[in-house]
């Protein structure tokens, strides 16, 4: 009997090979946003079936054709643990289980002091900064949190990424962690920028009796079973956050993005999105506090009311942008804050302290241009004029970034079998000191124009306006007499336009 099965099953096999079969699925790396490059090998394990292979694209999805058969899948990436999936039967169009790879890195636990260098940390268990010790970690350095680990914070700690090189502190691709916990002891003198907080189930950051500095940091997709999902501030704490984006955090009671209680934090060019509650404050909620909000914008936010107020009367709301929350804006705001009595220096309605009730106007709020300003915002010039000014010498601008998008930016919201007419390449080097080499290919021939644009729209520099043929293409930007920043390279080929992000450091 068992061989009359056998030979049933070859049988089917056999006759099954006689067709194709198409195959996706998504592969992710954890902790990434760019999930491109992963290959996905087919090895066959049955007659008629035929070893293929192919790669993930940027959101992880991979798709193949194969001949029906049995398979072992092997799901391989530089510097990740691979995952395989064996004797996955495919006699029919098939959409495989999503698999994520997690990053092979150096395990870590307990007490930490020193140097922690530019490489990837698989944290085991808790890790801690002992009172009196200090800890640097190195611009590029990621750690990622196994299930339930914290990182307590009793000395002093220096987290400095850079824009393009941020620090990560995230979790694994399967399950949360505790989040950052500067305790009472800890160094006010603590300083992170350019830091990425993100995964925890118990609170991103949380601080009692201490005053840290938090820069150009991001802190999203954390929660909290009760309150302050993103950040708790407790019992007389001053941190610092500036040009911050504090977005998609959740807490099961008050406070989804930040909770305060009889402390006094100051929150200044900061974006505060898309963060929600079950009751008061979805982006802030503040009982015995007096915090300061300053040329920040709240958006977005669901709970009742984006700023809830208790016993809170010290509380200073100026040169900010309060739209589109869930519920109205305020619950128990200082007198004027929220009545519109006049025009600021746009033109735009405001109260007494010059907030503003507009829409935003994001390029986007997913994505590496999440939550920058287009150039038509309200929001660009609109902040304290007390305040330091702009890189350009303007008036800063309400938000946690600068420049804005330039209007010629322009990218299609969703795929379209259009985009493969051509392609454009990231520029090499990026970021440069010098010149830059913009690579792209055309499948059809188009007229191209390539041209380079500062961040206010303003062109620099024109690479080509001209007919080419189907093919592979480089040019040169040479960046010589322009000063160091922001620029962007758009081509446009074939009726479409993409855009990417150059830096000029010198």
């Amino acid at each position: 009997m068992q061989k009359a099965l056998i030979a049933l099953t070859a049988l089917v096999l056999l006759s099954a090979c006689a067709y194709a079969v198409q195959v996706d699925g998504y592969c992710y790396l954890a902790g990434q946003t760019n999930h491109e490059g992963t290959k996905v090998l087919f090895q066959a394990d049955s007659p008629g079936a035929v070893t293929d292979s192919t790669y993930t694209n940027g959101v992880g999805y991979y798709q193949i054709d194969l001949s029906a058969g049995a398979y072992d899948i092997y799901f391989t990436h530089q510097g990740y643990f691979g995952e395989q999936i064996l004797d996955q039967l495919l006699l029919s169009p098939t959409t495989m289980q999503e698999i994520t790879l997690v990053l092979i890195g150096i395990e870590i636990s307990g007490e930490l002091s020193g140097l922690l260098e530019d490489t990837t940390y698989r944290v085991i268990g808790d890790i801690w900064v002992s009172s009196g010790d200090s800890l640097t970690i190195e611009v590029g350095a990621e750690l990622i949190f196994g299930d339930e680990v914290q990182f307590d914070i009793n000395g002093y700690l220096y987290a400095a990424g850079t824009e393009i090189d941020s620090i990560k502190f995230i979790n694994s691709s399967d399950s949360t962690w505790g989040g950052i916990d500067f305790n009472s002891s800890s160094d006010d003198s603590s300083r992170l920028e350019y830091c990425l907080i993100t995964g925890s189930s118990s609170i991103g950051i949380y601080f009692d009796h201490s005053n840290p500095t938090f820069e150009n940091c991001t802190i999203s997709g954390n929660s909290a079973g009760n309150r302050g999902g993103g950040i708790y501030c407790l019992m007389d704490s001053s941190p610092a956050i500036s040009n911050c984006t504090i977005s998609g955090n959740s807490a099961s009671n008050h406070g989804g993005g930040i909770y305060c209680w009889d402390s006094s934090l100051t929150i200044s060019n900061c974006t505060i999105s898309g963060n929600s509650c079950s009751w008061g404050g979805g982006g802030i909620y503040c009982y015995y506090s007096s915090p300061t909000i300053i040329n920040t914008i709240v958006e977005g936010n669901t709970g009742n009311r984006s700023v809830y107020l208790s016993n809170s009367p010290n509380t200073y709301i100026a040169y900010s942008d309060f739209y589109n929350n869930q519920n109205g804006n305020f619950y128990n705001p200082p007198q004027w804050v929220g009545q519109i009595v006049t025009l600021n220096a746009n033109g735009d309605s405001c109260d007494l302290y010059y907030n503003i009730f507009e829409d935003p106007l994001f390029y986007s709020t997913t994505g590496d241009s999440a939550f920058f300003l287009t150039v038509s915002s309200p929001c660009i010039d609109a902040g304290d004029p007390a305040s330091p000014r702009d890189p350009d010498s303007t008036i800063a601008d309400m938000g946690a970034f600068w420049p804005p998008m330039p209007p010629v930016w322009v990218e299609p919201s969703s795929p379209s079998p259009q985009t493969t007419a051509y392609s454009l390449s990231p520029a090499y080097p990026n970021p440069f000191n010098a010149g830059t080499i913009i690579s792209y290919e055309l499948q059809a021939a188009s007229w191209v124009k390539l041209v380079v644009y500062d961040v206010r729209g303003r062109e620099v520099a024109r690479l080509i306006d001209d007919w080419r043929t189907a093919g592979n293409y480089d040019a040169t930007f040479d960046a010589g007499g322009l000063p160091s920043g922001i620029y962007f390279a758009r081509l446009q080929a074939n009726g479409l336009t993409q855009t990417q992000k150059i830096l000029l450091l010198k």
